[in-house]
């Protein structure tokens, strides 16, 4: 099983009123289950890539949505609800930022760590709804 597949489990049933939590591809016909999906924000624009081609000679600066988090919770194989969250992140490529390089790994968060805030975020929102 996946890391992040596990992760989600584990708070699922740390933070969740259910008991046990089943990770399947075919969801049950009865009772209440959560789908989780991802999909991929737009693609990079013409100057990061000429950037990425040229090994940063070329500056680039980008901002906007990496993946997009779903979360659907469904009834009996009703939806109830669905929760989106964004996963962003903002950047800067050129040759004379490679001195500074190592910041990133200071100030920015993994993606893991952010999966991980979309669902603790869809856990919050879904208790609030009363659906958790």
């Amino acid at each position: 099983m996946p890391k992040n597949v596990q992760q989600v489990r584990d708070v699922f049933e740390r933070n969740t009123r259910f008991e046990k939590v089943i990770v399947t591809s075919t969801p049950p016909a009865k009772g209440l289950h959560v789908n989780i999906y991802q999909t991929d924000g737009p693609s990079l624009s013409p100057f990061c890539i000429a950037s990425i081609w040229t090994f940063g000679i070329i500056p680039c600066y980008a901002e906007g949505v990496v993946y997009s988090v779903h979360v659907d919770v469904l009834a009996d194989n009703t939806l109830l609800k669905t929760y989106d969250d964004a996963i962003s992140r903002k950047g800067a490529n050129w040759i004379g930022f490679l001195p500074f390089f190592w910041i990133n790994f200071l100030v920015n968060t993994g993606y893991e760590e952010a999966f991980m805030a979309t669902v603790y975020n869809f856990i919050s929102a879904a208790r609030q709804d009363g659906l958790l």
